[in-house]
């Protein structure tokens, strides 16, 4: 065998196969889509993460003076009206004539209250606040709050006030159409009641002046706004509003664009997760750190979901 024939069987056992090349290429198309789809999203990530944090910390970024000035003594503990429950329960069995159990308070498991009492109060002049009380301690934290009017069309334009009845109110025609469509498909239906409506908007044009007007479909009221009006939307309660808009609209505007791209972060994130997984695994100096992370992460998450699961459900 000639030196150049060495050479050449030389080369090809240190060739990729064919399989392999096209791994690498894949790994090379997910790590730019990794990285792209990152730098094309990352306005929404950090408007995800911010919002989301405003509802772990109610006085980031807040509207409202906060003040913690209220002690409130006397206060029961849980213990306690837990312990005049179990008297109550077993008190009514005897009497309904249950007999043979006997309830007792399950001894190393405390009550507690599962979250604070929150009352709204009115001051003498006019400004409202927000009171949360935690129970437990009797410590109270007060927060102001703008001042509204009762009516809510009492500071806006006189054709916008009083009630207005439709003579086809779609509430109505959808309560007498449900159980008819129901019964068609095989349904008895008992009752139907409307929990959510929408409202109904509209723009009307006053000597000149354009309003956008909404409808209560449910109370009968109007609430109009034009462009001059100003609005109560603050900061943080646009953030919040943002982080918690989803679905799409009937109509394509521009919440109708927001619901796509709710969904393209959807995919993203997923997609991070797992092409994160992949790029990990071509690390192999590092594969071992990774188990263990993953591993931990795995039992991590496992913990709390089902310790979630266990409260919520109660």
């Amino acid at each position: 065998m000639s030196a150049l024939d060495t050479s050449e069987s030389s080369l090809n056992l240190v060739r990729p196969s064919a399989a392999t090349l096209r791994w690498k290429t894949a790994m090379k198309w997910v790590r730019r889509l990794h990285l792209y789809s990152g730098l094309l999203l990352f306005p929404w990530v950090i408007l995800y993460g911010l919002t989301a944090c405003l509802f772990n910390h109610p006085d980031l970024f807040s509207d409202r003076q906060v003040r913690e000035t209220l002690d409130i003594p006397h206060l029961p503990a849980a213990d306690t009206l837990a312990a005049q429950l179990v008297k109550s329960i077993q008190d009514k069995s005897e009497a309904d004539g249950i007999t043979g159990k006997q309830f007792r308070l399950k001894t190393g498991n405390s009550a507690f209250y599962s979250r604070n009492l929150t009352a709204l109060v009115t001051l003498n002049d006019g400004q409202t606040m927000t009171v949360s009380l935690n129970l437990a301690t009797g410590q109270a934290t007060t927060r102001t709050r703008s001042a509204k009017p009762a009516n809510p069309n009492a500071s806006g334009p006189a054709f916008a006030k009083g009630k207005h009845t439709l003579e086809d109110g779609p509430l109505d025609v959808a309560k007498d159409a449900i159980p008819k469509a129901l019964k068609e498909a095989g349904l008895d239906c008992k009752e139907v009641q409307v929990q959510n409506a929408p409202d109904l908007e509209f723009q009307l044009e006053v000597d000149g002046d354009v309003w956008d007007m909404r409808y209560n479909l449910q109370r009968g009221s109007l609430a109009a706004r034009n462009n001059e009006s100003t609005s109560n939307l603050t900061v943080r309660n646009f953030l919040l509003r943002l982080h918690t808009a989803h679905g799409y609209p009937n109509e394509q505007n521009i919440r109708w664009y927001w619901a796509i791209v709710v969904d393209v972060m959807f995919v993203a994130m997923v997609f991070w997760g797992i092409s994160g997984l992949f790029m990990w695994w071509q690390l192999k100096a590092q594969r071992s750190i990774g188990v263990i992370l993953v591993i931990v992460s795995a039992v991590l998450a496992t913990w709390l979901t089902w310790g979630m699961h266990a409260m919520l459900s109660k």
